[in-house]
């Protein structure tokens, strides 16, 4: 069988209805404005990596990435709370 070819334009278009419903699932979650978590969402490792063919996470679906998303948070939170803690001490 005869693998068969996207174009950019349609890879484009798909990621960019998946932004749209992995923050429609965000924004339900967080009870937070959709165009915040659109911008906070964008500049993430996880949106980033949505444009970066050779990641091939555009082939998942919303809710896998909402979840490797919030999985980002999660890690970015702990590493500021570790940090916040070593500046405590460090006052101490």
């Amino acid at each position: 069988m005869a693998e068969e070819v996207i174009s950019k334009d349609q890879m484009n278009f798909t990621i960019d209805m998946l932004i749209t419903m992995v923050v429609e699932e965000l924004t339900e979650e967080f009870r937070k404005d959709p165009k915040e978590v659109l911008s906070d969402f964008c500049v993430s490792k996880t949106g980033k990596a949505l444009y970066d063919e050779s990641t091939k996470l555009w082939w998942n679906g919303p809710s896998y990435i909402a979840d490797m998303y919030k999985e980002e948070l999660n890690a970015n939170k702990l590493k500021e709370d570790a940090s916040w803690s070593e500046v405590v001490k460090a006052s101490c």
